[in-house]
């Protein structure tokens, strides 16, 4: 993506985005090596999805699976039991909109968030860095934030704005490849 360009891409953008994500998870495209995520990441990672905003659990699976660049989607079964043991547990609330339920994380599941993310497994609690890659809480929430700004960016933004952002999307990247090279 040229940053001189006076028009913002935002597929080109996002297209970035996502090979950098992809590049950190090559392996995984190897089924031996990949794994399902422990009932404990699976809930962080609901948690962080619904951090900000509340979300039907549609759009909380599409939400992990772009997180973790495909490298782990949840099935509909996975995310609706994880839903109910979650409601259970107070840590997130349901509420039926329109046709569909929708979650919201409760100030009880803020704190189970801030745990899972101040504490995430060690590698060999995780039976190896791999399991805990795909289903990573921080990463999660983090990438979770970047394309609703993405949007309004492109949709509202002056075109000095969208030349910084694109300048900041630029370096970001850079810096990605940079952790990703450190091994």
């Amino acid at each position: 993506m040229s940053t001189s360009s006076k028009n913002f891409d935002l597929n080109s953008i996002a297209s970035d985005v996502i090979a950098a994500v992809r590049s950190g998870f090559s392996d995984f495209r190897n089924p031996s090596a990949a794994r399902t995520p422990d009932s404990d990441a699976i809930k962080a990672a609901v948690l962080s999805t619904v951090e900000h905003e509340t979300k039907n659990a549609m759009q909380i699976s599409a939400a992990i699976g772009v997180a973790n660049a495909g490298s782990w989607a949840p099935s509909s079964a996975v995310i609706h039991s994880t839903l109910n043991e979650l409601v259970e547990s107070k840590l997130v609330t349901a509420q039926v909109d329109g046709d569909r339920k929708t979650y919201a994380i409760t100030k009880a599941g803020k704190k189970a968030l801030a745990a899972a993310l101040e504490n995430p497994p060690t590698e060999t609690e995780s039976m190896g860095a791999k399991a805990d890659l795909t289903c990573n809480a921080s990463f999660i929430s983090a990438a979770s934030k970047l394309g609703p700004v993405l949007i309004d960016i492109a949709q509202t933004a002056s075109s000095d704005q969208k030349k910084k952002a694109a300048e900041i999307l630029e370096e970001a990247r850079h810096r990605l490849h940079v952790i990703l090279a450190e091994k």
